[in-house]
């Protein structure tokens, strides 16, 4: 009886532990009209999630938003404050932040001044008051399209447009911390895929294990759904290209 017993409780906990754990398909649960900026490329969060940021090519303006509850758009963001980068990059792509919010990045593929602006906050994740004469300009090449850093801010990746189907990620290291001018290369990962499009994002799983590369197709070119796509790299060692394959 004590064996019954036991076996029963065993099969519950194993039951409420499965349920638990147990995940639905993702919904559609709230939307946010940014139609002031028609070409947008990139939104990025601060660390607790009340503040939004939206960048596009369209404008060339970071626009810096409000939520009230944190990563929550149930409740209109509320715009603050914009920053035009249009006189120093015509086509920003991507944008970052360093860990503790006190430095903008945004990278940019406009020919002449391609490469990865940067600016120094007085207030973290707070865009105010910055002009584009604020910041200086690490210079790299290619028709650059996104950017990553690793959580330790010591190694940096950019995702390059190398033809309509070819996409070339590199790799390089910081000896210090989110500090381009201790910038070299190490690695670079070409990826050829079988649709015409824009290798436009680039991201990692939070341990570094796994990367992301987003292809935007080009309607004029491949208007078929499915050639919108995402593809998976493993990484043997976190956060490190030499070694990644495509599964």
């Amino acid at each position: 009886m004590k064996l019954i017993k036991k076996i029963f409780f065993i099969i519950i906990f194993l039951f409420l532990n499965v349920n638990a754990f147990a995940f639905t398909d993702p919904n559609n649960v709230d939307d946010f009209d940014i139609s002031d900026e028609t070409t947008s490329t990139t939104v990025k969060f601060s660390s607790d999630g009340k503040t939004m940021f939206i960048l596009g090519v369209n404008t060339d303006t970071i626009r810096q938003y409000s939520l009230s509850t944190a990563f929550d758009l149930s409740s209109p963001p509320v715009a603050v404050k914009t920053f035009d980068i249009g006189s120093i990059q015509d086509a920003p792509q991507d944008m970052e932040f360093n860990s503790d919010g006190t430095v903008l990045f945004v990278i940019g593929r406009e020919v002449g001044n391609r490469g990865i602006h940067q600016w120094d906050l007085s207030t973290p994740y707070d865009i105010g008051g910055l002009t584009d004469t604020d910041g200086k300009r690490t210079p790299l090449n290619g028709d650059l399209r996104g950017f990553k850093f690793s959580n330790d801010g010591k190694k940096l990746f950019t995702i390059t447009q190398t033809s309509s189907t070819v996409g070339t990620v590199t790799e390089y290291t910081l000896s210090v911390a989110y500090d381009l001018d201790t910038l070299s290369q190490t690695n670079t990962l070409t990826s050829t895929f079988s649709v015409e499009g824009r290798r436009q994002g680039i991201n990692f799983s939070s341990d570094g294990y796994k990367l992301f590369i987003s292809n935007s197709a080009i309607s004029a070119i491949s208007p078929q759904k499915e050639k919108n796509i995402i593809r998976e790299f493993s990484l043997s060692s976190p956060f490190n290209i030499s070694n990644a394959t495509n599964n």
